[in-house]
């Protein structure tokens, strides 16, 4: 038997009518090269992972997408992340600097059992 539980998260918003006319800051453009070609960011990496992470408790894996860096490194679901590259899962963010080619170190627990797996992030699939 296998029972999920979902946290559920409240936000509450008060409004200062003295901001309240305030216009929104715009985001800057993405810097232009010597031709005038906008230069957008890098893409960030894939993992190809989805963790399920509540507050003061340890990230655990929610799914694992097919044919993607967490399923070749071994991922599970349920797997209990406990460090990444020597970090404490607890600490955030859980994978700084992801890019494509950056590799990480995570350490997790599978029932009683603790292994180490590489994970190598990828690029995002293209668009279509």
């Amino acid at each position: 038997m296998r029972i999920s539980i979902a946290a559920a998260a409240l936000s509450i918003a008060f409004a200062h009518p003295a901001r309240a006319q305030q216009p929104a800051p715009v985001p800057a453009a993405p810097a232009a090269d010597s031709q005038g070609v906008r230069n957008p960011r890098p893409p960030a990496g894939t993992l190809g992972l989805a963790l399920r992470i509540f507050p003061n408790a340890r990230p655990f894996v929610a799914s694992v997408t097919p044919k993607s860096p967490a399923a070749a490194a071994g991922f599970m679901v349920d797997d209990v992340v406990l460090s990444i590259d020597g970090r404490d899962s607890l600490e955030r963010p859980l994978f700084p600097g992801l890019a494509p080619g950056r590799a990480y170190t995570v350490r997790v627990k599978r029932g009683d059992e603790e292994r180490e797996l590489r994970i190598v992030a990828a690029a995002p699939p293209a668009a279509p």
